[in-house]
């Protein structure tokens, strides 16, 4: 069981399993390992200038894919809120390039697709996740 680092008494970890958030205690020993496995992945900095570097370099000589369906409400919502930021991107209907979708593992629409320098393809699943992006890149003063 882990200990809080400041008195060290012991605690309860939450997350989300099946859709709830239960304690790991309650757990099967297959979800327990899988938890275990987890990584765990630093988005943004806390400190200003840490997050306006980071900024910068993830917008410099990146390309990005916006992934849509025809019937989407959250994509036809989202669009405009990525062209105000004026982030270059590229409209992708996910019917026209089916086997793109497939090779990404987008399962959601709107995606969003940023794709590094090295090729590697950093993904941003429905509206949430593509607006909060692009508030990290405005507070980090990337777009406008």
């Amino acid at each position: 069981m882990p200990t809080c680092p400041e008195c060290g008494a012991e605690t309860e970890i939450y997350s989300r399993i099946t859709g709830y958030y239960r304690p790991l205690r309650n757990w099967n020993d297959g979800k327990r390992q899988e938890f275990s496995d987890r990584k765990t992945y630093r988005v943004g900095e806390t400190d200003e200038t840490a997050r306006r570097d980071t900024g910068r370099q993830f917008l410099s000589g990146r390309t990005y894919e916006l992934y849509t369906t025809v019937s989407c409400p959250q994509c036809r919502l989202i669009k405009p809120v990525l062209e105000a930021s004026r982030i270059p991107f590229r409209t992708m209907d996910v019917s026209e390039h089916e086997e793109k979708v497939a090779s990404l593992g987008l399962s959601r629409a709107p995606s969003f697709v940023v794709y590094t320098e090295g090729g590697e393809a950093v993904i941003y699943a429905g509206f949430a996740q593509i607006k909060d992006f692009i508030d990290r890149m405005r507070a980090s003063d990337c777009v406008s």
